[in-house]
């Protein structure tokens, strides 16, 4: 099972001091991304999409929250496994492609993740000096391989197995992941980007579309603007994981057995709970945003998950997806403050989730 990563609290002294001492900055680009991710071009036809659809369609109407009905949030899609266990969380921003974290789909900072395993596998073939070279064709040769032979999602209620036909993600990931292989495979310590400079992105290009879903909106640069500076009447957060922090469960457990019967019960259903956005701040390739507070955050498996908000004009947007938690040793739904400045506002240290937003343009 792939799960929603928590930042190194190291390398968010530095992000969260730039959010706490910049204002919303404008971007030279949205999207300066590499081709050989692919990404860009999946991103020009959810953008294409973006402006056939009206921008007032709405929505009906975890930790801390309340189950979803099925009508609910129908655009929101489950990542499962071969069992039809949900792991991740995404959203069809199209009829026929789906947002989600590019951790759910490659992750090489988790050594138990199978794109980890598969990258080991080849290690013997590979020098120090032919990883840069042999990366990139890695990377896109697996992420081709999942979305053929083991891309499942739950959509509208049903299962459908096998159902990519291809996988993006942002090109800043692959660099992190490629990082975090020199690092733990080679030993050489060469991270060539921050926590501010990675963006926790995917796209998944399905099979078939699935046109009788109502697909939402996503915000304009200036309604982004408005949401950074509380312009708005409500945000939701909406996934399938966990509804309590493991550790809590195997608190409360008198056996293993009990714990993962526990652990089993408290994921796989559709939850939304209702959070704040504290901050928008922009990083190399797009906004991100600060979310939640203790006693009401996403936790593992919600990842990729949508953030919807409402704005003042009663219209909802897809306004971003579950990114990671912003501590390393917070459990889900507490926050950790030890990790902000002083300089940091009381409500940015509330702050559990960061989330990574998505634009319905990229023009300046």
């Amino acid at each position: 099972m792939i799960v929603r990563i928590r930042s190194i609290s190291t390398l968010l002294y530095g992000l969260v001091a730039f959010c706490a001492t910049s204002g919303f900055s404008q971007p030279e680009e949205y999207f300066p991304l590499q081709a050989r991710s692919g990404f860009e071009q999946l991103l020009s036809q959810v953008q294409a999409y973006q402006q056939t659809i009206t921008q007032s369609n709405a929505s009906d109407f975890i930790i801390g929250g309340r189950r979803a009905s099925e009508s609910e949030f129908p655009s929101v899609v489950a990542l499962i496994d071969s069992e039809g266990k949900a792991y991740c969380t995404g959203t069809l921003i199209t009829p026929s492609i789906v947002a989600t974290a590019a951790h759910c789909v490659f992750d090489l900072s988790q050594q138990q993740s199978p794109v980890y395993k598969a990258l080991l596998k080849q290690k013997a073939d590979w020098s120090k000096e032919s990883l840069d070279r042999e990366f990139a064709p890695f990377s896109r040769d697996y992420l081709s391989r999942l979305a053929k032979q083991g891309l499942h999602l739950r959509i509208n209620g049903k299962n459908h197995f096998n159902i990519g036909s291809r996988v993006s993600v942002a090109s800043s990931w692959l660099s992190y992941s490629e990082s975090v292989a020199k690092l733990t495979m080679f030993k050489r310590n060469e991270f060539s980007v921050s926590a501010n400079d990675v963006s926790d992105r995917a796209l998944i290009e399905l099979k078939q579309p699935f046109s009788a879903i109502q697909i939402p909106a996503l915000p304009t640069r200036q309604e982004v603007i408005a949401i950074h500076k509380g312009d708005y009447l409500t945000a939701v957060q909406v996934g399938f994981g966990l509804r309590k922090d493991p550790l809590t469960i195997k608190e409360e457990a008198s056996s293993r057995k009990e714990y993962k019967a526990n652990l089993a019960s408290m994921y796989d259903d559709k939850y939304m709970v209702e959070l704040p956005i504290n901050m928008v701040f922009q990083g190399s390739e797009g906004f991100r945003a600060g979310i939640g507070l203790p006693g009401k955050s996403a936790c593992f498996g919600d990842s990729g998950g949508p953030t919807f908000v409402q704005l003042k004009n009663k219209q909802w947007r897809f306004f971003a997806s579950l990114s990671r938690g912003v501590s390393s040793t917070a459990k889900c739904g507490e926050s950790d403050q030890t990790i902000w400045p002083d300089s940091a506002s009381e409500q940015i240290k509330q702050t559990t989730e960061f989330v990574d937003v998505w634009l319905s343009e990229t023009q300046k």
